[in-house]
């Protein structure tokens, strides 16, 4: 089994594993909120209004995430993770906080969403340093089983991200929605509510 599972929004934005309860209650999304409707009808996404999407950078995002796996010589695979959605509130150093959506062909030996997040925590433990797992829930997303985590960890080089993330299975794909505030930049709290509301609003139509 490969280390990792959508590992770019990983590498950046974090992921972690976890078991619990399923929530299946119907999650309300602010009305200040915008939606994304994915052209191709792939999925759709809501996010606060005063959000920024910037696509066009995504592909710049993927090309960096590989050179610094390949910089930390982890031998973690990446070529096969796409990057699909960005959006955050833009400064000077990126967008802080901010929502990417990644997804990647599940791995040989994945078949369900408890191997499918241990094989994300390989992959992350491989990275992360000083990791903390701060909470844990199964959840029902669209119809479809998945895991809403929050941990803490340090990229090195990178810095101290607290996040707030999502798995699920699509087909033979992978999806991963990490949410991502970067400490000292934002303020995790302040951003809570609606990392979970950004979460929960993903609808994957194929």
């Amino acid at each position: 089994m490969r280390k990792g599972v959508s590992i770019i929004a990983s590498a950046i934005f974090l992921a972690i594993f976890c078991t619990a309860c399923v929530t299946e209650a119907e999650w309300v999304i602010p009305d200040d909120f915008v939606t994304y409707d994915d052209p191709d009808g792939l999925y759709s996404i809501s996010y606060p209004s005063d959000w920024k999407k910037d696509l066009p950078m995504l592909k710049q995002m993927e090309d960096f995430v590989k050179d610094y796996i390949a910089d930390i010589e982890e031998g973690i695979p990446v070529e096969q993770a796409t990057l699909l959605f960005l959006a955050g509130i833009p400064d000077s150093g990126g967008y802080h906080p901010n929502v990417t959506i990644a997804i990647e062909p599940l791995p040989m030996g994945v078949v369900g969403i408890r191997t499918l997040l241990r094989a994300e925590m390989n992959g992350i433990t491989a990275v992360v340093q000083d990791f903390q797992e701060l909470s844990r829930e199964k959840v029902k997303i669209g119809g479809r089983d998945a895991y809403i985590l929050e941990y803490k960890g340090t990229f090195p080089g990178l810095g101290t991200v607290h996040a707030m993330v999502l798995m699920t299975m699509a087909g033979e794909n992978a999806w991963s929605v990490s949410c991502t505030s970067i400490e000292g930049l934002d303020d995790y709290d302040q951003h809570a509510d609606d990392f979970q509301s950004i979460l929960r609003s993903l609808r994957i139509h194929k």
